[in-house]
C-alpha cells in the first residue's frame, strides 16, 4: 500500500509540472499557510501548493493556490491511498466525498462569492484513520 502511494503522489507531481518535473522547481515559503511547499512550473507560474503535515504516505491534500482574484474557483486535490475513504469538507462549504475502488485521487473545487480569507477544513477517514486538515486561502479583487 506505501508503494502504491508513492506512486499517485508521484504521478500527481508529474502531472501538475506538466510531465517536466525536472525543470520545475519547489520553494518552501511562509504565508497565509505558514511554512509550505510551492511548486512552480518550469515558466515560474505556481503549479501547486501543500503543507507538508498533510502530505503523508496515506494522503495529501494539495491546494492550487492560496490566492485568488474573484471569479476564480479555489481547487483542491487529495489523494488518499486506501480507496475505502470518506472525505468531509467543512468549510468553506459543506461537501461529502466518497472513494471510489479504482480512484485514489479526489477533487474538491469552490466559487468564493466576495473578497476576503477563507478557511479550508476537512477530515479525512479511512480504516481507523481520522485526519483533519486546515488551510487558509485569499480571495482579491
Amino acid at each position: 500500500m506505501k508503494q502504491f502511494s508513492k506512486i499517485i503522489l508521484l504521478c500527481i507531481f508529474l502531472i501538475s509540472c506538466g510531465g517536466r518535473a525536472k525543470e520545475s522547481k519547489q520553494e518552501r515559503r511562509t504565508g497565509i499557510n505558514g511554512d509550505a511547499i510551492y511548486v512552480f512550473k518550469p515558466d515560474g507560474s505556481l503549479s501547486l501548493m501543500f503543507k507538508e503535515k498533510y502530505s503523508i504516505l496515506s494522503f495529501t491534500v494539495f491546494l492550487r493556490n492560496d490566492t485568488l482574484k474573484l471569479g476564480e474557483d479555489f481547487e483542491s486535490s487529495i489523494t488518499v491511498a486506501n480507496p475505502n475513504h470518506t472525505i468531509e469538507i467543512t468549510s468553506p462549504d459543506s461537501a461529502k466525498i466518497t472513494g471510489h475502488p479504482n480512484s485514489a485521487f479526489e477533487t474538491y473545487t469552490f466559487r468564493p462569492e466576495k473578497t476576503g480569507t477563507y478557511d479550508y477544513r476537512g477530515v479525512i477517514e479511512y480504516d481507523s484513520t481520522v485526519a483533519n486538515f486546515e488551510y487558509k486561502f485569499i480571495v482579491v479583487e
